[in-house]
């Protein structure tokens, strides 16, 4: 936590610098939780009453978010339902990402994501066709997965509208692998595009297992 001191006039503002995952939490915490500005944060300007002159009390306490720190990436996910060829991929693409960036890891992450859709709907007794892509496994999972039907009204739209904007993103990433990935002697992807493609799929990755696990 970094906090630092400001005089505005004759008060103090206590300013938290919080990053990216640290200033989300905070932020639901305040939402949900009223100890904070009821308790802590009084019992905070009471002790730097006692410390701070009283002709210069502290009066706010704020939150400001630290960009220089960078948005961290999805963290790769620790799957519940491990399968062998998942968990290689998944390894190799790790230590691609660490050794030489995204672009040379973006085939191994989709080798990955399409091994664990296909695991997925094998164990589900979903019916498929011999070889079949990313785009008609997401589809087959969306329409007979029996974990992925919701009983609530208004989350299942909103997962429904989450989910067509991610199949959308599963037919981008086939060109993609066989265009701008190791799968063959390409010119790869830059490294932020790179990314954007495999948060993708790990985003993905962590909803389906938490949801078929």
């Amino acid at each position: 936590m970094a906090c630092h001191e400001q005089i505005w006039g004759q008060v103090h503002v206590l300013v938290y610098r919080a990053n990216t995952e640290n200033y989300t939490e905070m932020e639901r915490e305040l939402g949900r939780n009223s100890y904070l500005s009821n308790y802590a944060f009084p019992d905070i300007c009471q002790v730097f009453d006692d410390i701070l002159s009283k002709d210069a009390p502290l009066r706010f306490i704020a939150m400001d978010l630290d960009i220089e720190e960078g948005v961290q990436s999805v963290p790769a996910p620790k799957l519940r339902v491990t399968y062998d060829i998942v968990g290689a991929a998944l390894r190799d693409a790790e230590t691609l990402i660490r050794a030489s960036g995204a672009p040379n890891a973006l085939d191994r992450v989709h080798t990955a994501f399409h091994a664990y859709l296909k695991e997925i709907s094998d164990d589900a007794w979903i019916v498929l066709t011999d070889d079949p892509t990313i785009t008609t496994l997401f589809a087959r999972l969306r329409q007979h997965h029996p974990k992925l039907k919701i009983a609530d009204p208004q989350a299942e739209r909103m997962v429904v509208q989450i989910l067509r904007g991610f199949a959308q993103i599963v037919d981008a990433l086939n060109p993609v692998r066989n265009d701008k990935s190791l799968a063959h002697p390409n010119t790869l992807l830059d490294p932020a595009e790179a990314m954007l493609a495999i948060n993708a799929i790990r985003t993905m990755l962590h909803y389906l297992d938490m949801r078929s696990g």
